[in-house]
C-alpha cells in the first residue's frame, strides 16, 4: 500500500501567490539562492506535523521564518519589508496524495487566516477524502476562500476538519490517513532533518558530519541499549530459524496438498470424461431411435396409406357383392347349388342303400357256398 504526493497548491506563501505544482515519482528540487526551495519544502513540512515552525534551519542559519512572514512574504528590502500588507489575509497549502492500493486521491491541507487586529494566524487542518485537488475549492469569483467558505460553497464533497486535538493530534490523524506508524514520533523528529538541505563540505563539515546532524537522530550512544540491541538481534535470529524450519515444513506439507489437489483434480476430471463419453454414447442412441421413429413413422404412414386403399377396394368388392347377391343369375345359381345339394344328398343314400344291399347279397352268397360245401361234404 503506498500514499504517492501528486500536487502541491500554494496560495499566499512566501513567493508563491497562488500555484499548482505537479509531482510525478522523484522529483529534484534546484534553483539559484532565494528561489523558493525552502520554501516549498517548509510548507510541506508545515502540513505534515501539523503546524510545527521549526522550518528548514539548515538553508537559513539565522532563521527567523515564522507562518506569519511566510504569508506576508517578507523580502528583508528597506522601504518594501512585506510582499503583502493587507490586513486580513487568507493562504492555503494543499498536498493530493494517491492511494496506489485504493485507486482514489484525496488532499491534506491547511487554511490559513489572518484577521484584521489579531496577531496569530488561524489554522484550519483538513481532509477532503476521494477528491482531486481543484482550483475552484480555494477561489471563488476571484476571491480566496477561508475555511467556512470551501465548506459553505461545496457541500457536495466532504471537508473533515482536523485541528480539535492540537499539534500533536492533528499530526496523529495525518499519519492514520496517510497508513502511517503513529505509535511514536520517529518520523516526526526525522522529518525536519530528511527535508533540510545545504552545502556538504560547508564550514569543514563532510558526509558522516551531514548524515549524523541532519538524518541520524540526535541519541547518545548507551553500551546496556547496544548489549539489549544485540541480545534481541540474536533472539530474532533465533525465531527466524526456527520460522524457517517451519516454513520449510510447511512447504513440504503444501507441496504434498498442492500434488492432492492435481490428483483429485484429475480424478475429477477422468470423471467428467468418462461422463461426457457416456453422454455422447447415449445423445448417438436417441439420434439413433431418432431415425428409427422417423422411419417407423414414414412406415406406418405407407401401412396407412395403403390401409385407405384396402378399405376402398374392399367397400368396392362389398358393393360388387351386394349387386351379384341381387341380380337373377346368383338367384339361379343359389337354386342350382340348393338342387345339387339335395341330389348329392340322395348319391349318398343310394351309395348307402348300395353297400347295405351288396353285403346282404355277399351274405347270402357265402351262405349258399357254406351249404354246398356242407352238402359236398356229406356226400
Amino acid at each position: 500500500m503506498m500514499k504517492t504526493l501528486t500536487k502541491i497548491k500554494l496560495i499566499n506563501w512566501h513567493g508563491f501567490y497562488n500555484e499548482t505544482i505537479d509531482v510525478d515519482g522523484s522529483v529534484l528540487v534546484t534553483g539559484e539562492n532565494g528561489t523558493g526551495k525552502s520554501t516549498l519544502l517548509d510548507a510541506i513540512y508545515f502540513v505534515l506535523t501539523g503546524g510545527e515552525e521549526n522550518f528548514n534551519s539548515a538553508a537559513n542559519t539565522n532563521n527567523s521564518r515564522t507562518v506569519e512572514t511566510y504569508m506576508r512574504g517578507k523580502t528583508g528590502i528597506e522601504g518594501s519589508a512585506f510582499l503583502r500588507n493587507d490586513k486580513s489575509l487568507i493562504s492555503h497549502i494543499a498536498l493530493e496524495y494517491y492511494d496506489t492500493n485504493r485507486n482514489e486521491y484525496f488532499v491534506i491541507g491547511v487554511v490559513l487566516e489572518i484577521q484584521e487586529g489579531k496577531t496569530n494566524p488561524n489554522r484550519s487542518f483538513y481532509h477532503i477524502p476521494n477528491a482531486r485537488l481543484l482550483e475552484d475549492y480555494y477561489v471563488v469569483d476571484g476571491e480566496y476562500q477561508n475555511y467556512q467558505g470551501m465548506k459553505k460553497n461545496h457541500r457536495d464533497i466532504t471537508i473533515n476538519e482536523l485541528n480539535k486535538n492540537g499539534k500533536k493530534g492533528i499530526r496523529r490523524e495525518i499519519y492514520q490517513i496517510l497508513e502511517m506508524d503513529n505509535s511514536n514520533d520517529r518520523y516526526y523528529q526525522l522529518l525536519p532533518k530528511a527535508m533540510a538541505f545545504k552545502p556538504i563540505g560547508e564550514h569543514g563539515k563532510d558526509v558522516n558530519d551531514f548524515v549524523y546532524e541532519f538524518l541520524m537522530p540526535e541519541k547518545n550512544t548507551d553500551l546496556d541499549d547496544i548489549k539489549t540491541t544485540i541480545n534481541s538481534y540474536n533472539e530474532i535470529r533465533e525465531q527466524l530459524r526456527q520460522e524457517k524450519l517451519k516454513r520449510d515444513a510447511l512447504k513440504i506439507i503444501t507441496d504434498l496438498g498442492d500434488i492432492l489437489n492435481n490428483l483429485l483434480k484429475e480424478k475429477h476430471y477422468l470423471f467428467a470424461m468418462k461422463c461426457l463419453s457416456e453422454l455422447n454414447k447415449c445423445e448417438e442412441e436417441l439420434k439413433k431411435c431418432e431415425k428409427d421413429t422417423i422411419k417407423n413413422e414414414e412406415a406406418f404412414k405407407t401401412l396407412e396409406n395403403k390401409k385407405g386403399i384396402y378399405d376402398t377396394q374392399r367397400e368396392s368388392l362389398e358393393k360388387q357383392l351386394v349387386q351379384i347377391s341381387n341380380s337373377e343369375e346368383y338367384q339361379s345359381l343359389l337354386a342350382l347349388q340348393k338342387e345339387l345339394d339335395s341330389l348329392e344328398k340322395e348319391l349318398v343314400e343310394a351309395t348307402n342303400n348300395k353297400s347295405s344291399f351288396n353285403k346282404d347279397i355277399l351274405a347270402e352268397v357265402n351262405d349258399v357256398a357254406n351249404y354246398i360245401n356242407s352238402t359236398i361234404n356229406l356226400g
